[in-house]
């Protein structure tokens, strides 16, 4: 069953209220960090907007 089988049920409800934001966390194994490195860059720009 895909995702989108299984969420047919669900209705998304945009929320506009510019306090509202949600916090995600990331981690990869210490030997993959250079590899990940843009990733995190570039995560850690948006964050400073």
């Amino acid at each position: 069953m895909n995702m989108r089988e299984h969420d047919v049920h669900r209705v998304n409800i945009p929320i506009s209220d510019s306090e509202a934001g949600v916090t995600f966390y990331v981690c990869w194994r210490k030997e993959d960090s250079k590899r990940f490195r843009p990733l995190e860059k570039r995560l850690a720009a948006q964050n400073e907007k």
